[in-house]
């Protein structure tokens, strides 16, 4: 198992830190707070985190102004790879907004393998770029799409709904209007990120 580990953490660090392609973790200092996208898109930030044999997973889809228009958060009683709660992370992240009838989309994960994953998803063999490919035809349905790479600490909201879905054990989906808990932590997002 210890052999296992290892090697699957040199492989995530070998696709990280390939230098035949351009570096996926900037070596330029940059802002660790959220950043508000651009007027007209909808960024959605997801995020996925493991504990104790569970799995909780959110996304919170904001505008140009770091207002709320959708979240959720859900819990599953069930140990997996965190490179496998990502990618359902990102699917939740996916649905939840094309039920919003966006155009322009943004989604931001602190989770080098999935950025990854998408980013090359026309050319990786794996089952998990398989996997990957076949929820990224929901592109289509946008004007335009980007999927970035950010930060742990830009995406602190997110991963305080993944922690809330595994300490309250259930799932949470929410519009504009949404728990105090949720709001503070967003605001505090917002008002540091600007």
């Amino acid at each position: 198992m210890m052999i296992w580990e290892r090697a699957q953490t040199l492989s995530k660090d070998f696709r990280i830190f390939n230098l035949t392609e351009p570096a996926v973790l900037s070596t330029n200092p940059i802002n660790r707070k959220w950043k508000k996208p651009p007027v007209g898109s909808i960024k959605i930030n997801v995020d996925a985190t493991i504990s104790n044999g569970c799995r909780g997973v959110g996304a919170v889809a904001r505008d140009h102004d770091g207002f709320v228009i959708g979240g959720y958060y859900n819990f599953k009683d069930k140990a997996m790879d965190i490179t496998w709660a990502e990618l359902d992370a990102f699917i939740e992240g996916l649905k939840l907004v094309e039920r919003l009838k966006i155009d322009r989309l943004i989604v931001e994960s602190d989770s080098a393998m999935l950025v990854n994953a998408v980013k090359k998803r026309r050319t990786d063999i794996s089952i998990l770029g398989k996997c990957v490919r076949k929820e990224c035809d929901v592109f289509s349905n946008f004007e335009s799409v980007q999927v970035n790479w950010i930060n742990r600490n830009s995406n602190y909201a997110v991963d305080f709904l993944c922690n809330s879905a595994i300490r309250n054990k259930n799932d949470l989906y929410f519009d504009m209007e949404y728990p105090v808990d949720i709001h503070n932590i967003i605001i505090q997002d917002v008002i540091n990120g600007g």
